[in-house]
């Protein structure tokens, strides 16, 4: 049977100090389920997820697997039973823009279903929430293919940003979702407290020390591959993914779904 585990994060901000007597704001974090099940269906990530009783649900990208129909279904089963929790905003992957490219019938009947379970589709653009009345906001950025490059990958100018998603409201907690987490540093520029993305696997066989060895791209010991980052004033988790697809496999880099207390 599959095994997946739950990490742990605690990020502080000072946009919350009035309300040093609340509970922290805590979101649950998937990236790259692929279409993996867990058994039975799902239950262990459901059951994790209310166990922790977040007050938002992100999902970042590849909860599909752009080989497999089939994954489709999964993913949205997935999806319906967490928004029965809390609210979960999603953002395409490099699998679902592949999908949308290849077999638009197929995206448009994947997003529709998820909109129909009330699912935030953030797909460049933002939803506004207030749980425990604090002000947070959640960015959907979706990269196109030219970031996902192996050669001659495109970086995003915060112009480019800026015109795809605006500019955030200081006064607000700003969540960014998206995908590719390589270009963190454009992402606290744009002004993002919190990214989650995924997509590196964690670098698919990690080694004591060194990390993780590559990255989809086939870069080594990529940079962002699991784990909390810092720069300047923003924090970023990567999650190491939930599921692999076609050949890939993992070494000392267990599938893992995430729990990040801000406070």
């Amino acid at each position: 049977m599959k095994k997946i585990k739950t990490t742990f994060y605690t990020i502080k901000t000072n946009k919350f100090q009035e309300r040093t007597d609340e509970k922290p704001l805590v979101l649950f974090c998937l990236s790259d389920l692929h279409g993996n099940i867990y058994e039975p269906e799902n239950q262990p990530v459901i059951q994790r997820a209310a166990s922790v009783r977040p007050d938002l649900i992100l999902a970042s990208g590849d909860m599909l697997s752009g080989e497999d129909i089939r994954s489709d279904e999964t993913a949205v089963n997935l999806l319906r039973e967490l928004s029965g929790i809390a609210p979960v905003c999603f953002v395409n992957g490099n699998h679902e823009i592949q999908v949308r490219e290849k077999q638009n019938r197929r995206y448009e009947r994947f997003i529709s279903r998820l909109r129909e379970c009330g699912i935030c589709v953030v797909n460049n653009d933002v939803v506004h929430f207030k749980p425990g009345g604090r002000h947070v906001a959640v960015y959907g950025y979706e990269l196109s293919w030219e970031f996902y490059r192996r050669l001659n990958r495109k970086r995003p100018a915060l112009s480019d940003m800026q015109e795809r998603i605006g500019i955030p409201d200081p006064e607000e907690y700003n969540i960014l979702l998206t995908h590719n987490p390589v270009f963190f540093e454009e992402y606290a520029k744009w002004g993002a407290d919190f990214v989650f993305a995924g997509h590196l696997h964690g670098g698919f066989i990690r080694l004591p020390l060194l990390g993780g060895i590559i990255s989809p791209q086939f870069e080594i010991f990529p940079k962002y591959d699991r784990g909390l980052f810092t720069f300047d004033k923003s924090s970023m988790v990567v999650g190491a993914g939930m599921g692999n697809h076609s050949w890939l496999f993992r070494v000392n880099n267990p599938p893992e779904m995430i729990t990040v207390k801000i406070e």
